[in-house]
């Protein structure tokens, strides 16, 4: 699967310095990104927090 990745990549001249600079720049990009959406685990956390701090609040 990849050998033919790779032979379609140098057939469409895919494989340039520049292609693999910028598939290293969206690397970087994803490593510094924070997402919007909160990931699942994150999320989990965040709404129980969330729930037992509204639960504190109603109760006070």
């Amino acid at each position: 699967g990849l050998k033919i990745l790779e032979n379609l990549n140098d057939d469409e001249e895919v494989t340039t310095d520049a292609s693999n600079k910028d598939e290293d720049e969206e690397i970087v990009d994803y490593s510094n990104y924070q997402p919007t959406e909160i990931k699942e685990e994150d999320r989990e956390a965040d709404e129980a927090e969330s729930l037992i701090d509204e639960d504190k609040i109603y109760k006070d």
